[in-house]
């Protein structure tokens, strides 16, 4: 199950700390898609470095939820996907690529559709013609129009 903690949340350096990758003091507004009231929580982030460019780009993050909702994690990749850092693409049953740039609210509907479904796509492209994703691959191509 995936969360997405948008628009309000803020960082400052955390202290040093023995690993390369900056720590970071943060304060997520989490938003359940359920329609639970959404919460605050603060957490210190270890940021890997190759997805900092994520944080100057969005100020939103993907979170990787426990099926209980009890526990989370950010979702690094996923959140890269939504700030455009990585470019997404679907490819089409018959061999044509959708081009997902600059649309993040596409990209979300598209990892929440996925995620509804049982189904995961840890990449950055959607191959349609992959024999597990042809029973959803109507509906994501009517998310990409």
């Amino acid at each position: 199950m995936s969360w997405r903690a948008p628009a309000s949340w803020s960082c400052a350096p955390g202290p040093p700390s023995r690993t390369t990758a900056p720590s970071l003091d943060t304060v997520l507004r989490i938003q359940p898609p359920d329609g639970t009231p959404a919460f605050d929580a603060a957490r210190r982030l270890t940021v890997p470095m190759n997805y900092l460019t994520a944080l100057h780009r969005t100020k939103e993050v993907v979170l990787s939820v426990s099926p209980s909702g009890a526990s989370y994690d950010v979702d690094w990749a996923r959140t890269n996907l939504l700030a455009g850092v990585t470019e997404a693409k679907v490819i089409t049953p018959d061999g044509r690529e959708l081009p997902l740039a600059g649309r993040p609210d596409t990209i979300w509907a598209l990892m929440n559709l996925l995620a509804s479904h049982g189904l995961s796509n840890p990449s950055p492209v959607l191959d349609l013609r992959r024999r597990r994703m042809r029973g959803v691959a109507g509906v994501v191509l009517d998310a990409c129009v």
